[in-house]
C-alpha cells in the first residue's frame, strides 16, 4: 500500500478502529495519538499524556491511561468491533447498576457514539481481578506471581 492509500484509508477510518488496528500492528506512538484526538474531542479536559497498556488481556479493546495537563489521571477503555452499533449499550450499565445499589464506578466521560465510544474513569492504583486471579493459579501451581 502506498503513503498516500495508508493515509486516506486511516483519515476515513474511525478513532477507535484505528486505534486498535495501530496497536495491533504495534505502531503504539501512533494509536496514542489518535487515542489522545479521541479524548481532547469528547472530554472536558485536555491530554497531557496516553499511554496504552500492553498486558495481552484484550482482544478488542484497548485501555490504558490518560494523564490530563492540569494533573489529573485517568483510565481510558473502548471496544471496537464490526457492528459496534448493536453493542453499544453494553458499556453504558453503570448507572442502571449504581441505581440497584451495586458499588460500581461510574465513568467521568461517557461516549457512545459509534467509532467513538470511549469509556474513561478516575484512575485508580488498585490490583485488577485478572492480575490477582493469575497470581493465585501461578501459585497453585508453585510457578511464582504474575
Amino acid at each position: 500500500m502506498t503513503a498516500t492509500a495508508a493515509t486516506t484509508s486511516s483519515a476515513a477510518q474511525a478513532p477507535t478502529a484505528l486505534a486498535r488496528d495501530l496497536t495491533r500492528a504495534g505502531r503504539i506512538a501512533e494509536a496514542e495519538a489518535v487515542i489522545a484526538g479521541l479524548v481532547a474531542e469528547v472530554a472536558d479536559f485536555t491530554p497531557a499524556r496516553v499511554t496504552i497498556n500492553r498486558d495481552g488481556y484484550s482482544l478488542n479493546s484497548v485501555n490504558g491511561f490518560v494523564e490530563a495537563a492540569d494533573g489529573r489521571s485517568f483510565f481510558f477503555k473502548f471496544h471496537q468491533e464490526e457492528d459496534e452499533a448493536e453493542t453499544v449499550g453494553e458499556y453504558y450499565r453503570a448507572e442502571l447498576l449504581a441505581g440497584a445499589g451495586f458499588p460500581v464506578d461510574r465513568p467521568v466521560v461517557a461516549s457512545g457514539a459509534v467509532g467513538r465510544q470511549i469509556l474513561i474513569y478516575a484512575r485508580r492504583d488498585q490490583p485488577r481481578l485478572a492480575d490477582l486471579a493469575r497470581a493465585v493459579e501461578a501459585e497453585a501451581r508453585g510457578i511464582g506471581g504474575p
